[in-house]
């Protein structure tokens, strides 16, 4: 009986199974039809709202473009307006600026100019002044060193008699050695201590010199500058000018060495009198035709309200120059005084 029942249930199921499947079939037939229905109407009104989306678009896109149109005539008006007004004005301004740039550049011309005569006066006169501290400085050195040799041997002289007393009982010769030896290192300080000063002298004499060439550069870059020179053709001015004394320098001592038969010969007033007196020559040949005049004669601008530029010029000594040149001839003869160079 239980081989019947499962048998019927087996065909109850598969009669169930098989009306279930025919409704699915049914009812997902109905849906599909249904979904169908819906896209078909989805469709049509999307088309109906794109449509009508497109013509709203239309519509605002020309009336934009008829503003923006507006717009843009009315700031093309407006920046035509403000462009001449700021052309007017940067007129007005560059005009304004050029003046006060003349007058400025003017200025600042004379200032330097004035500041540069200053400036090499006083470096004039500090170079004398270092070359009179540095040679009193070395004779001190000099001294001082030819003293503390002359301690040091005394001191070495007076141990090594110490020493030999000591070691006398010792050895003789020890003593003997140490006394030489002491004796060879007092002449040794002795003759370092003269080189030395020597030295300092020299250097002291190489110093004085490079100081008072630095003036003569700084013043000739000065009325370079002054004059428009660029910058590369003052340096090839300034190489010239520092070139120039130690060429002449050697071509001097070679000439007078040739000139005198022996070189042993230039150590002599006539030879350094006359050496000094071209040096001398020279300088008031510059001061008295380039420097003068400079300080002498002066120029000004005028520039008048049709912009046309008067140029007038003046000539004399002012009191300032004066000062200056009177100064620039006591100042040395004071700093000679006691001082052989």
């Amino acid at each position: 009986m239980l081989h019947k029942v499962s048998d019927l249930i087996a065909v109850m199921l598969h009669k169930v199974s098989d009306l279930i499947a025919v409704m699915l079939h049914k009812v997902s037939d109905l849906i599909a039809v249904m979904l169908h229905k819906v896209s078909d109407l989805i469709a049509v009104m999307l088309h109906k709202v794109s449509d009508l989306i497109a013509v709203m678009l239309h519509k605002v896109s020309d009336l934009i473009a008829v503003m923006l149109h507006k717009v843009s005539d009315l700031i093309a008006v407006m920046l035509h307006k403000v462009s001449d007004l700021i052309a007017v004005m940067l007129h007005k301004v560059s005009d304004l600026i050029a003046v006060m740039l003349h007058k400025v550049s003017d200025l600042i011309a004379v200032m330097l100019h004035k500041v540069s005569d200053l400036i090499a006066v006083m470096l004039h006169k500090v170079s004398d002044l270092i070359a009179v501290m540095l040679h009193k400085v070395s004779d001190l050195i000099a001294v001082m060193l030819h003293k503390v040799s002359d301690l040091i041997a005394v001191m070495l002289h007076k141990v090594s008699d110490l020493i030999a007393v000591m070691l006398h009982k010792v050895s003789d010769l020890i003593a003997v050695m140490l006394h030489k030896v002491s004796d060879l290192i007092a002449v040794m300080l002795h003759k370092v201590s003269d080189l030395i000063a020597v030295m300092l002298h020299k250097v002291s004499d190489l110093i004085a010199v490079m100081l008072h060439k630095a003036p003569a550069a700084f013043g000739l870059v000065t009325f370079l500058l002054h004059d428009g020179f660029d910058r590369p053709r003052i340096r090839r001015h300034l190489l010239i000018f520092s070139a120039s004394a130690p060429i002449a320098c050697i071509f001097t001592y070679v000439g007078l060495s040739v000139s005198q038969g022996s070189l042993g010969k230039l150590h002599n007033f006539q030879t350094t009198g006359i050496a000094m007196l071209f040096s001398a020559g020279t300088f008031l040949y510059v001061a008295t035709v380039h420097v003068l005049p400079e300080v002498t004669t002066r120029h000004t601008k005028q520039t008048n309200a049709d912009n046309t530029v008067v140029i007038h010029e003046q000539k004399g000594f002012r009191p300032i120059d004066l000062v200056a040149i009177v100064s620039g001839s006591v100042i040395p003869v004071l700093l000679s005084f006691g001082h052989k160079h």
